[in-house]
């Protein structure tokens, strides 16, 4: 994947710098709860029994966004770096897409229109600030799709395993990808059946991803782990796939808040549900209780795990170490 054209590196580079300006940022909710898991893995070098995080097969993205954490464990930057070089990872991607899809200088402003609209569409922007094994699936998609578009079978099968390691999401990304791919190449094949199936052939090796996805998966299911993410519980993998309750607290609180606006959404999560305190943090001061370097003097409204949990019907006790002091910050003034 060659890109030589200066205003996408112009898109990317906005694009990292928009991000950079808020090395202030502290992860919330679904961010937080990853963060937890990334500074774990860091404290833990790389243990792989850290190298999962909320009952994902996550291992990819947990390894993409640990190693650079090794380096300050106690600091959102690293991982602000990660999210910016997995973004700028979607970007380009992206772009060689198009320029697979659409080859040619008469196209090469929509392509760059197409790639700044992805750039810096809020939605975007905001995910890739917030640690989220989302963003790693999407990222590796795009670079699937441009392998898969471009016919490189190697890529293809690389960025794949990534994919199906991001999360559950992505193993389905790509098998769908891989049908198309397949589909597709067939259809271009001129002659009988016979030929035709030949040419699904390829088939058997680009499937490798999802058999390795697949033997993780038994493994675990062995140790009597938790294989996929679900409400609550351990079963069989068709049991977790199918685990959707109509009764689950938590789907409850995100139809209500497709409902609200983003105001009454705060008003609704954080209000009923925080106990709030302020603290003082002296400049360079170690929580010891988490062992979490705090930078600044500043003062922080830290939730009250326990309240949030009942009113928000979310049982966070199901992650690891999730009530760090560092990383429950709801918000937090100069």
């Amino acid at each position: 994947m060659r890109l030589r054209e200066p205003w996408l590196v112009a898109i990317a580079a906005a694009f990292a710098a928009l991000l950079l300006t808020r090395a202030d940022f502290v992860p919330l909710f679904d961010g937080r709860i990853y963060a937890n898991c990334i500074v774990d893995a860091a404290l833990a070098h790389l243990s792989p029994f850290n190298l999962q995080c909320a009952g994902h097969p996550d291992y990819a993205f947990m390894l993409f966004m640990s190693v650079p954490q090794l380096l300050a464990p106690s600091s959102f930057i690293p991982m602000l770096l990660a999210g910016v070089a997995l973004g700028v990872l979607a970007i380009g991607a992206f772009y060689a897409t198009l320029a697979a899809l659409f080859p040619g200088a008469s196209h090469r402003v929509e392509r760059l229109l197409l790639t700044a609209a992805l750039a810096f569409n809020p939605v975007v922007v905001v995910s890739f600030l917030n640690p989220n094994p989302d963003n790693a699936v999407l990222a590796f998609f795009l670079l699937a799709t441009w392998a898969s578009v471009a016919g490189r079978e190697v890529a293809l099968i690389l960025s794949g395993l990534v994919l199906c390691f991001c999360k559950e999401s992505g193993a389905l990304l790509y098998a769908l990808l891989l049908a198309l791919h397949v589909v597709s190449n067939a259809s271009r094949i001129d002659g009988g059946p016979a030929d035709k199936l030949r040419a699904l052939r390829p088939a058997i090796r680009l499937s490798l991803p999802l058999l390795v996805f697949a033997a993780v998966l038994t493994a675990r299911t062995v140790f009597a782990q938790r294989v996929l993410w679900q409400g609550e519980g351990v079963g069989p993998v068709v049991v977790q796939l199918l685990s959707f309750r109509i009764d689950d607290p938590v789907f409850h609180a995100y139809l209500a808040g497709a409902f609200q606006s983003e105001r009454q959404r705060k008003v609704a999560l954080i209000e009923p549900a925080a106990q709030l305190r302020i603290e003082e943090v002296d400049a360079g001061g170690l929580d010891l209780d988490e062992h979490l370097a705090r930078s600044g003097r500043r003062q922080r409204q830290v939730l009250d795990h326990h309240s949030f949990r009942t009113t928000a019907g979310v049982n966070t006790n199901r992650f690891h170490r999730c009530d760090s002091g560092f990383f429950s910050v709801i918000g937090c003034t100069a």
